[in-house]
This record gives structure tokens, C-alpha cells and sequence, in this order.
């Protein structure tokens, strides 16, 4: 074969997609170019405009992606028919442990989602209000058997999972694994909403 048209790698969305969250996690996104994610997965930068407009587009469905992997994660993990307290439980659990193991991409969302304009926010906050919402079912769930008593669920699932993740980034991910944490963690959360 001539050496001019010697045959290139065959590109999909979801190659390009793992190579630039690789880089993005290296170098950041304002540091990664297109050029660089190109010569990363052997091809020519103009190849990479066929599947995504611009770089802000390419963050976008690397963010999304990340979040739709700790859904889709959640979904495998969560118990089936348990209570309100128990799922509260593995929900704590899950979230330390996810968070824990992948807190590298946990990082480049919150550290990254500020280059994506709101048109294209709305996809990502679409995304991070459905494990919301899961956290959410919960606590109605604890409502239902009279276990939980809220004022308001959505805030109160936000200001759950923003304590959960606040405890990782204070003790660390090895030590937010660690039995005692997680426990208490989880006995500060069902504290929180039980009923008196």
C-alpha cells in the first residue's frame, strides 16, 4: 500500500470521548487542544470536527458521560425492595465509595463544568438531577413509612450529597473508606430526617 494513503485507525464518538477525558484529567481542559487529543488517538485534528463542532461541545459529552456513568452505576448497586433507611445506607455507601474510586473525573466536572455555556449546561444538569432525584425517591420513600420528615426534598438531597462529598474532600478518599466514616456518615444523614 502506498505510503500516502496507508490506512488510519477508525474513529468513533466514544474513543475520541475516552481519550480527551484521559487528557482533560492530565492536563485540564484549557491546556488540551484538539491537536493534541488528534496526535493522541493518531489522527488528524480536522477528523475530530466531524464528530464534535468544538472543544467546548467535546467537554460537554465528556462531562455527560462521566455523570451518566455514576447513574448507570448507582442503577447496577441499588437494592431491590429494601427500605427507606437501608437504601439510604447503600445510597451513602455508593456515593463515598463512587466518588472515592473515580475521584479524578469527580474533580473535572466541578472543575471544568464552568467552561460549558448554559445552552449546553442543561444536558449536565439534566443528568446530575436524575442521581438527585435518586437520592430524592428515597427520602420520599422515607416520608411514605413516617421514617423521614423534610421540609423540602430537593434541597435537603442536595444538601445531603453535598455533605457526603464534602467528607472526601476533608478526609481524604482512603480514609472516607474507612468503615467507621462511613457508618457515622450515614447515621449523621438518617439523623438529619428521622422523625423525633
Amino acid at each position: 500500500m502506498n505510503a500516502v494513503f496507508k490506512q488510519r485507525p477508525a474513529l468513533c464518538e466514544a474513543d475520541i470521548v475516552q481519550a480527551a477525558t484521559l487528557l482533560m484529567l492530565d492536563c485540564g481542559y484549557s491546556a488540551m487542544s484538539m491537536r493534541m487529543l488528534a496526535k493522541t488517538l493518531g489522527v488528524h485534528a480536522g477528523s475530530l470536527y466531524y464528530h464534535f463542532p468544538g472543544k467546548v461541545e467535546l467537554l460537554e459529552q465528556v462531562l455527560s458521560s462521566v455523570l451518566q456513568r455514576r447513574l448507570d452505576d448507582w442503577k447496577v448497586c441499588k437494592p431491590k425492595r429494601r427500605g427507606a433507611l437501608e437504601n439510604l445506607n447503600a445510597f451513602v455507601l455508593f456515593h463515598l465509595q463512587r466518588s472515592s474510586a473515580f475521584a479524578n473525573e469527580e474533580r473535572l466536572f466541578e472543575r471544568e463544568l464552568r467552561h460549558v455555556d448554559d445552552g449546553l449546561q442543561t444536558r449536565l444538569v439534566a443528568l446530575h438531577g436524575r442521581y438527585l432525584g435518586a437520592l430524592s425517591e428515597i427520602i420520599v420513600q422515607g416520608i411514605r413509612h413516617g421514617q423521614f420528615q423534610v421540609c423540602n426534598i430537593d434541597l435537603t438531597s442536595q444538601c445531603l450529597l453535598s455533605m457526603i462529598s464534602g467528607v472526601i474532600k476533608t478526609v481524604g478518599s482512603v480514609n472516607a473508606m474507612d468503615r467507621s466514616v462511613t457508618e457515622s456518615i450515614a447515621m449523621l444523614c438518617r439523623r438529619l430526617m428521622q422523625t423525633q
